[in-house]
């Protein structure tokens, strides 16, 4: 896990990066929270871009970003990775799991 203070002195602009194995499959999370937006972008490496109305509305709907704007970019094998995707994103963001 690679987490990054982009400033040494603003401790409200963290960027996270991990991966994680999604159904055997190596899927890389990149998170950028600003003081105004939340960024989100999850890979596997022999993805195809997948837009996900579904996880946005979620996270809005949940507050994920706690008042932020939010973008989400996947590259995912397919659909059926998104459930997945959406409760790793839930775990880190909501309920501040830890990342080893």
């Amino acid at each position: 896990v690679q987490i990054i203070r982009l400033h040494p002195m603003d401790h409200r602009t963290v960027y996270f990066d991990y991966t994680k194995s999604i159904y055997n499959t190596p899927t890389s999370f990149r998170i950028l929270s600003t003081p105004t937006d939340l960024c989100v972008f999850v890979s596997q490496s022999r993805g195809r871009m997948v837009f996900s109305d579904e996880i946005h509305e979620k996270m809005s709907a949940q507050r994920m970003g706690r008042g932020k704007k939010i973008l989400v970019f996947c590259m995912l094998d397919g659909e059926n990775m998104l459930r997945s995707v959406e409760e790793e994103l839930y775990d880190v963001l909501v309920r501040n799991k830890r990342l080893s």
